[in-house]
């Protein structure tokens, strides 16, 4: 086979050979390149420690009503379907609004007439509209247009709060696949961070925690890099869900906080009272922490009431292997609960007598079973 020569002398038509490279572009000889990316004049811009050695320096402040947002940083919220998450947002909004800050609301989940009644209903006036920039779902692809919508955050000022509700259908629109951890953490270090890093806001998400993850879970829904790279992280629980016939109330619990005034397991009483009419009143909404003996308190009737909703799953898991046996571990991974709730279930199952710790040996330990039940007597005894 004769070998391939380039002819300098005669190359190729429309190829020009020059000593200069040119920068590629999508329209050069259809070769569908990407454009070249901009890079920021601050990324490799080093910090001026001498600030460290000036001044007094504070941790960052607590804002809104129960002292609860870090200002300034990445607040995560999440909780369930019907726990008042958007409600939470909309008291925190109000109370930046009226003082004096600029409000940003990103939904791509309720649409108008959901983000009306909560503004409305927790008592925002048009005075305190005027600093709303609220924007309607759209689907926004915010990894490709982050430096539009960094634009856009910037014009509400440092010290604003941007809200954004909610993380699925956001992370969905900008192609995230939301159970990745190495993707959600790029689009949360190059779209979320920024915005309170670089313009000083604070960043609100909500995000919602599957029913099968909220048995302890300190993940919401999707991968767990979102409570890694939050500032503050905390989940709402739903103990009296607000409808029109009651008035509601729950339990806000912090998971994570680096303004370090908060601990993990941290937890505010959070009520909502309806006012005037039921269906067009305001909600009022109170805010207080828990001091650590009801944290306690709390907890223990938490896990005793959720082990009795467990017992008869764990006498069915059981029962539905019988006479073969399971260690505690598993039977708590097969259920998806908490150790502390699975050790009372089986408490409580043992002392009914429906199941008993008797099986064949795992790991050192006698493994859980289900007990036969006999009837005491036959037809034939009855009929005598």
């Amino acid at each position: 086979m004769t070998p391939r020569v380039r002819d300098l002398d005669n190359p190729t038509p429309d190829v020009g050979f020059t000593d200069t490279p040119t920068t590629p572009t999508s329209q050069d000889h259809g070769l569908n390149l990407p454009p070249l990316t901009v890079t920021d004049p601050n990324m490799f811009v080093p910090l001026d420690t001498t600030r460290w050695f000036t001044g007094k320096w504070e941790p960052p402040s607590r804002i809104g009503s129960g002292d609860i947002l870090l200002e300034g940083h990445l607040n995560w919220l999440d909780g369930e379907s019907g726990s008042a998450k958007t409600w939470f947002a909309a008291v925190w909004a109000l109370d930046h609004l009226r003082a004096g800050r600029k409000v940003g609301w990103v939904d791509e989940e309720m649409g108008e007439a959901g983000l009306r009644l909560r503004m409305l209903g927790v008592g925002a006036g048009l005075v305190d509209l005027a600093n709303f920039d609220a924007l309607e779902p759209m689907s926004r692809d915010l990894a490709t247009h982050v430096a539009a919508f960094h634009e856009w955050a910037a014009s509400l000022g440092r010290g604003g709060l941007l809200v954004l509700d909610s993380a699925a259908p956001i992370l969905a629109a900008s192609g995230v696949e939301e159970n990745s951890n190495g993707e959600v953490t790029q689009f949360m270090g190059s779209v979320l961070l920024p915005l309170s890093r670089r313009y000083g806001l604070t960043v609100l998400v909500i995000d919602h925690k599957s029913k099968e993850g909220a048995n302890g879970s300190k993940y919401s829904r999707g991968a767990g890099s979102k409570r890694n790279a939050a500032d503050a992280y905390f989940t709402v629980r739903p103990i009296t869900p607000l409808s029109k016939e009651q008035d509601g109330q729950y339990e806000l619990a912090f998971v994570k906080d680096r303004g370090a005034k908060y601990v993990d397991g941290d937890v505010f009483d959070v009520v909502a009272k309806r006012t005037g009419a039921p269906s067009g009143g305001r909600v009022e909404w109170s805010f207080t922490r828990l001091d650590a003996a009801e944290r306690e308190r709390r907890k223990v009737a938490k896990v005793e009431d959720t082990a009795d909703a467990i017992v008869e799953r764990v006498v069915a898991l059981l029962a539905g292997i019988y006479p073969q046996g399971m260690s505690a571990s598993a039977i708590k991974t097969e259920l998806s609960v908490r150790d502390a709730t699975a050790k009372a279930a089986l408490v409580q199952a043992q002392k009914a007598g429906r199941i008993a710790q008797d099986g064949e040996t795992i790991g050192g330990t006698p493994s859980w079973r289900a007990v036969e039940t006999t009837p005491t007597t036959d037809a034939t005894e009855v009929e005598q």
